[in-house]
């Protein structure tokens, strides 16, 4: 029976980044199901066995990418001493999981890709689980009461102003055929946003 669930599983995740792959390259719109079995070798019969549609399969894939990539970057940064210190772990994990994972850079591009189209609700509300779940807010509600960063932006304003800066520059790098190294200077530009508004504060 756990060999019938561990081989399950194993098809659902083969699935899953077939999809990622095709999405990624065709967008949603102009993939098939019948691109995303065959390039995960299954039978459409299987892929229908762990997903009802296709749009069932891209919820599925964002929530499951989106899991993975904060989970990884979450667990780095859990020992931490202070909040400042652990969101900037979680800073650094994230730029250094996108830097040396091509999964990630495709899931980055297929995020960027669906922003524009009809299904933009289906990630936000994604994104919003992710960030109860993994308690981000907490973490930048920690570090103003702590005095660590300023209390002159809101929560969601650091949050916006970082995801900004964070996909802003990962794009860059990419475009740029990744000539530069992403995590030195994306730990520069973290450290830059988060230290000027104190510094403005205690003036």
């Amino acid at each position: 029976m756990n060999i019938d669930k561990s081989k399950a599983k194993d098809t659902k995740h083969a699935i899953l980044y077939s999809a990622l792959a095709v999405f990624s390259e065709k967008g949603y719109d102009s993939s098939y199901i019948s691109e995303i079995s065959g390039n995960a070798n299954v039978t459409k019969g299987a892929l229908y066995w762990h997903f009802k549609d296709k749009h069932d399969l891209y919820q599925e894939l964002i929530k499951f990418l989106a899991r993975e990539i904060s989970g990884q970057a979450q667990i780095l940064a859990s020992d931490a001493e202070s909040p400042l210190t652990r969101i900037r772990k979680f800073n650094k994990n994230l730029l250094h999981l996108m830097q040396n994972n091509v999964t990630y850079q495709e899931a980055l591009l297929l995020f960027l890709k669906e922003l524009r189209r009809e299904r933009m609700s289906d990630l936000q509300e994604i994104i919003n689980n992710i960030k109860d779940e993994f308690e981000i807010n907490k973490i930048f509600q920690e570090a103003i009461d702590a005095r660590e960063i300023s209390d002159l932006l809101s929560i969601e304003s650091y949050l916006e102003l970082y995801k900004a800066v964070f996909t802003s520059l990962v794009i860059k790098w990419l475009i740029e055929e990744k000539n530069f190294d992403l995590c030195s200077v994306g730990e520069k530009y973290f450290d830059y946003i988060f230290r000027i508004d104190l510094q403005k504060e205690n003036l």
